[in-house]
């Protein structure tokens, strides 16, 4: 009994890789504060939707930044690691870049700008900016399409 389908070959040390890097953004998703090192200190950055215009706007945008690129960048070794198709890794890669210039300022503008009450929306659209969310629903689209590829090769 087969276990993946034939036209999925991963590489198992890229998406373990990928997978871990996950995790371990998530597990130290507070001590990522690089604005603070930069300026020479060590101390957490506990954000929450709530708390997030108490810091300073160029910490909150540095940090969320970096975790954005990480949470992207292993989500597209995981991609990668799955399919091995490079069309596949350029178009996260497209999506990563997307993200970046339209989708991560605009949540940056809810968060500063949003009227009061607002902090269920920006906590919605936090989850899905800086999370892999994103991301993680290109698996099951991109399975979908080499399944398809697969089966019309096997018709012809």
């Amino acid at each position: 009994m087969k276990l993946l389908p034939e036209f999925i070959r991963p590489n198992w040390k890229v998406l373990i890789l990928g997978f871990l890097g996950l995790c371990t953004v998530y597990v130290l998703k507070h001590q990522l504060n690089v604005w603070a090192w930069l300026h020479g200190e060590h101390r957490v950055f506990y954000d929450t939707t709530e708390n997030l215009t108490s810091f300073p706007a160029g910490e909150v945008i540095l940090n969320k930044s970096v975790r954005y690129l990480l949470n992207d960048l292993f989500s597209i070794m995981i991609i990668h690691g799955i399919f091995q198709n490079q069309r596949y890794t350029k178009f996260a890669f497209g999506l990563l870049l997307f993200g970046m210039l339209v989708l991560l300022p605009l949540y940056f503008l809810l968060v500063y700008y949003a009227p009061d009450g607002y902090t269920s929306m920006v906590a919605n659209v936090h989850r899905i900016v800086l999370n892999p969310v994103l991301m993680m629903l290109l698996i099951p689209y991109l399975y979908h399409m080499e399944r398809q590829k697969n089966e019309k090769k096997g018709a012809s």
